[in-house]
């Protein structure tokens, strides 16, 4: 049985998807999203849910490429927002 993080109960229960990135975790890896109801808490649970298939390796590779894409992503806003900084204005 799952414990909650913040109050240490065992009611945690599934949380639904909020916003597509959390429909690509859920659909990508094997970790849930969990809501406590005792003190209201939501996250992602801490432990890989067991399987009987051998989809560990799987979903390590797939959650290895999520990183990887969010981390090019937020490099290239961080070169967009640098590249549209204020230029000096042009020579005449």
């Amino acid at each position: 049985m799952k414990i909650c993080p913040e109050c240490k109960s065992n009611r945690l229960r599934y949380s639904k998807a909020r916003t597509k990135f959390e429909m690509l975790w859920r659909n990508l890896s094997n970790r849930h999203i969990y809501r406590c109801q005792q003190c209201n808490w939501r996250g992602i649970s801490a432990r890989v849910k067991k399987s009987a298939t051998n989809t560990s390796a799987v979903s390590k590779k797939t959650e290895l490429i999520l990183y990887g894409v969010a981390a090019v992503l937020v490099l290239l806003l961080i070169i967009y927002i640098m590249s549209t900084g204020d230029a000096p204005p042009p020579a005449t």
